[in-house]
């Protein structure tokens, strides 16, 4: 991922490292393709494990197919590509279709059991119980949504260790919001840490507005 809130900020410093794996990959043996792919909004909408374990899910078993999942079946149709088991330019159509047979759903279940996981379907996960909505403060169209605020604000709420805590984002970028509409919710099974993110929220602006005025000179 590529893009100024992600690991990568510019496009010339990803295809820096990626010339660097290409080259440890041949003197190894290895035939190595390195994809970049756009790091400047969110891939799906949530943050923190459980969030994330049941999204997947639900797009494994049908129920909607966003932005994750489009990375997905495109990431999936490059491999199938390298490997030989698609061609040139066939793999994304081939991964789309895998997915939805509900093969891929089966093979992630087969997963799941073989590692002594306990939730297969999205249903059967359980409710994250301690969560707070938090407003936008003015209308306006969304303009960005800021991933690494996000990331961070998932932290504060106790994720990874926390597996229940989280973000859950509502809205998405281009969407017009009015005034109190709800932006996203927050979840921690611990108050005082969902109070600290709740306050983080407050100070930062994680969703941001589109603006006419770039900066003011006097």
């Amino acid at each position: 991922p590529v893009g100024p809130d992600v690991k990568i900020h510019t496009k010339e410093k990803a295809e820096e490292m990626a010339r660097k794996f290409i080259a440890v990959g041949k003197h190894l043996g290895m035939k190595v393709q390195v994809v970049l792919t756009d790091g400047t909004h969110p891939c799906g909408k949530v943050f923190g494990p459980m969030l994330e374990a049941k999204h997947v899910m639900q797009i494994l078993e049908g129920e909607f197919f966003d932005d994750l999942g489009q990375k997905s079946c495109e990431l999936a149709g490059i491999l199938l590509e390298l490997c030989g088991k698609a061609k040139k330019g066939k793999g994304y159509t081939i991964a789309k279709k895998i997915l939805e047979s509900g093969k891929a759903l089966k093979k992630m279940q087969q997963i799941i059991k073989a590692q002594g996981g306990h939730y297969i379907e999205s249903g059967k996960m359980p409710n994250i119980k301690l969560g707070k909505d938090v407003l936008s403060k003015e209308s306006g169209k969304i303009d960005k949504i800021n991933v690494r605020k996000c990331n961070t604000i998932a932290r504060i709420a106790g994720a990874p260790a926390d597996k229940e805590a989280g973000l859950y984002l509502y809205v998405e970028e281009g969407n017009v919001l009015k005034k109190k509409q709800p932006l996203f919710r927050l979840f921690s099974k611990n108050k005082r840490k969902l109070r600290l993110a709740l306050d983080y929220a407050k100070k930062n602006e994680i969703v941001e507005l589109e603006r006419d005025i770039i900066k003011t000179m006097q």
